[in-house]
């Protein structure tokens, strides 16, 4: 037989027991009760309290006459194991008085079989749920079979309380094959996820053992007493079976522990949680139901009861086994660990208050029960709200919602941050706007300065009252973001718009959002640090020989250059000068609109004017910041358009010539623009510092060389020290102008004297220079 059909008969046998047990518990009434023999009569001699038959006028000592109109020795349940089940009708003598019970009127289901019936399904649900959505999987087939067995010893409870055969031939069957499935199961689960080859050729021989368990039911002996004897043995053995194979499984797992525990240290605690769990499960069962049913004769807790935390171990595994969360075991345990304890507390209070505000006496099973049913439920919702709480925090939570999202927008903003200047434009705005106050700033306070960035609403002087250690009262609140030795900078914000001051959400926000701040400015003020070292290295000049040393490094510093006055070129053009257009535009319809009226009309057209010079003044240095006209003109005319825009501000003539243009725009167009911010420097540095009255500058390229020569008529170097500009100072600097010189493979010349101008000279190869 293939395994499709093997697999395909046990399904339809499984379905066919599961329908045969449900058809029974809702056929019969319970009513188990026993009766006895005495010389001849038979007598009640028993009752159930759970019985329905205590419904009844039936009494203990009462007669039984007839059961279904046959003789009470008859009746096959009376012959099997001394006790009435599943009768329609029941002749009873008290005394003189003859009279009939109709089952028929009681009522079929008791609360213990709808909690049996329910447990019954929602296990072969589950069972279900495992062999459909973890297939390929051998652990999750046997943990199937674990739900299996208590799904069958759920559902035939109802059908063996009822006296019927197959039914305490499944119960029993079910207890002895828990166990076994559950260290099945465990074999299984350790070897696919800790790699531990645990031998199972024993296994079959424990299996082989639940159907010799299960052959004494199938014989019926002629005397009463013996089937009455052999079935209360049958019943506690169920009971001491089950009980010793759950404690050979916590044996076994704890061997397995002591054996790992240190070689593996997750399999260990995995082992170790296991066993947490395997306890919990079957602690109340065995300790409270089975042990005191086979000691002393009665369960304490019923194990109708107590046998629903048995579930408890499957279904932990099978939550982490669907959801994935296997090798987050230690984390689940812990979490309902927690949840578990904090409900101890309130439903033992509630379960106490029960019987005061009632004013009745509550059985200690029932008590049980609902002790245990608020803890389960109250364990769950506590588990359970986390994930609604997050799923649904955007309807219950907006505001939350919002301040969380927006921490990733801004966490990833803060990776793309690579200068002070940038926090502004990318973190500043979005925590004013977020917030919803009139403004921010982040303000440095070094030991001899400071330095503010801020935007909205917010002014300097507030910002530096506060750090003036002077007393005034201010609306600003102050978050300290970093502090060393050498500068200590803080976040300021004003109120909020709708004039309140920040909430305790807001407040969490802005701790979370200023911890991730703090780090991102420790770690631009490193770079700041470090490109200023790097900057005042790349301004000494070392030797030729020394000098191509150093060029990757001189190319990177101005790479960098470019790029920074590339961003301001482009902030300067597309926000300051477009608002000069707007500002210009707008004055100009108000002279158009009160021309007639306006007095001082001329003074007004003249701010006209004054927007347009400021405007050019822009243009111009838009241009000197980014030359974009080196790419559509070429270098010698750009020069030529830098003479004619600057010509007009200049205290001197300059004299341009040229020669070879050729060979000068077959250059490449980094070396292009090192030419011409050597230009520019030569040029800017005329205009300050000079004083001349002409400027002569000479470009030529013939040979395989690049000549560039400047000489003027000024003052000259006074001293040294004005050799030496720093860079990141107000001007790039000579020496700057020789690191360009020097990144193209040239050489330089500078000769000056007081009173004799200044002449510089520089000669570079133009193959080494066009790939440099």
């Amino acid at each position: 037989m293939s395994i499709k059909k093997t697999n395909l008969f046990i399904f339809i046998l499984l379905i066919g027991i599961v329908s045969w047990f449900i058809f029974i518990t809702m056929r019969y009434p319970y009513m188990d009760f026993n009766v006895i023999e005495r010389n001849g009569h038979w007598y009640v001699s028993q009752m159930d309290p759970r019985s329905l038959i205590t419904k009844t006028d039936l009494q203990i000592n009462d007669e039984i006459l007839f059961i279904n109109k046959n003789k009470v020795e008859d009746y096959y349940s009376v012959r099997r194991w001394g006790a009435v089940d599943q009768a329609k009708e029941i002749s009873v003598k008290r005394g003189d008085l003859i009279f009939k019970i109709q089952t028929d009127q009681l009522s079929k289901l008791t609360k213990e079989d709808l909690l049996s019936v329910f447990g019954g399904l929602s296990c072969l649900f589950v069972s279900l749920l495992l062999l459909l959505g973890i297939k390929n999987s051998e652990s999750a087939k046997r943990l199937a079979i674990v739900f299996v067995s208590i799904s069958l010893t759920f559902l035939s409870l109802g059908a063996s309380i009822r006296g019927d055969l197959l039914g305490k031939m499944i119960i029993g069957a079910g207890l002895v094959t828990i166990p076994i499935a559950m260290v099945h199961f465990l074999i299984v689960f350790l070897n696919d996820k800790g790699q531990i080859k645990l031998e199972t050729k024993n296994l079959k021989w424990w299996y082989a053992s639940v159907i010799f368990f299960t052959l004494p039911l199938l014989f019926r002996f002629d005397n009463l007493s013996v089937n009455q004897w052999i079935h209360k043995i049958y019943s506690l053995c169920e009971l001491l079976f089950f009980s010793i194979g759950a404690l050979i499984n916590i044996v076994y797992l704890i061997f397995i522990y002591l054996k790992h525990c240190k070689s593996n240290p997750y399999l260990s605690m995995i082992i170790k949680t296991i066993i947490v769990f395997f306890s919990i499960s079957i602690t109340p069962i065995v300790c409270f139901s089975f042990f005191t049913k086979i000691m002393f004769g009665f369960e304490w807790i019923r194990s109708g009861y107590s046998g629903w935390f048995i579930l408890l171990f499957p279904l932990s595994f099978t939550y982490l086994m669907v959801t994935k969360k296997i090798y987050d075991i230690d984390l689940i345990v812990r979490r309902i660990i927690l949840t578990t304890a904090v409900s101890i507390i309130p439903s033992a209070i509630i379960v106490l208050m029960i019987p005061l505000i009632y004013s009745y006496k509550m059985e200690l099973n029932h008590m049980f029960l609902a002790f245990t049913v608020l803890i389960v439920l109250i364990s769950v919702t506590l588990y359970s709200l986390e994930y609604f709480t997050n799923k649904l925090e955007k309807t219950i939570f907006p505001r939350r919602y919002y301040l969380q999202s927006s921490i990733k927008k801004i966490a990833k903003k803060l990776g793309l941050i690579s200068s002070f200047t940038e926090l502004k434009e990318l973190v500043l705005k979005d925590i004013i706007e977020i917030l919803q106050v009139y403004g921010g700033a982040i303000f440095f306070k070094y030991n001899d300065s400071h330095e503010l960035i801020s935007e909205g609403a917010i002014l300097e002087r507030d910002i530096l009252s506060i750090f003036s250690q002077k007393s005034v009262d201010s609306d600003l609140v102050v978050f300290e973001l970093t502090r060393n030795q050498e500068y200590v900078s803080y976040l300021v914000l004003t109120r909020k718009k709708t004039n309140t001051y920040l909430g305790s959400e807001e407040m969490q926000w802005l701790n979370l959002i200023t911890s991730y701040l703090s780090i991102s400015m420790e770690n631009l003020y490193l770079i700041r640090k470090m490109s200023h070292k790097l900057e005042l290295l790349a301004a000494q000049v070392p030797s030729e020989e020394t000098a191509n040393d150093i060029a990757w490094f001189r190319k990177l510093m101005f790479e960098l250059q470019e790029k920074e006055r590339f961003r301001i070129a482009t902030d300067l053009h597309d926000t300051t000068m477009q608002d000069l257009f707007f500002l210009k535009r707008k004055l100009a319809a108000l002279l158009d609109n009160y021309s007639d009226d306006w007095q001082d009309s001329e003074q007004a057209k003249s701010l006209l004017d004054y927007i347009d010079i400021i405007n050019m003044n822009l243009r111009q240095s838009c241009f000197e910041l980014h030359p974009y006209l080196l790419q559509e003109l070429g270098l010698v005319r750009t020069i030529d358009k830098l003479i004619d825009l600057e010509q007009s501000t200049l205290p001197f003539e300059v004299e341009f010539r040229y020669g070879g243009i050729d060979l000068i725009e077959s250059c490449n167009m980094e070396m292009k623009r090192h030419l011409f911010r050597v230009f520019q420097e030569l040029i800017n540095n005329a205009k300050k510092h000079s004083n001349a009255t002409k400027v002569n500058f000479n470009l030529s390229a013939s040979n395989g060389k690049l000549v560039m020569q400047y000489r003027d008529n000024g003052l000259g170097f006074l001293s040294e020290q004005d050799l030496v500009r720093e860079i990141g100072g107000s001007h790039i600097g000579l020496e700057q102008l020789k690191s360009r010189i020097l990144s193209m493979r040239g050489v330089f010349e500078i000769k000056s004297g007081q009173g004799s101008g200044m002449s510089f000279s520089a000669v570079i190869p133009l193959k080494e220079g066009m790939t440099a």
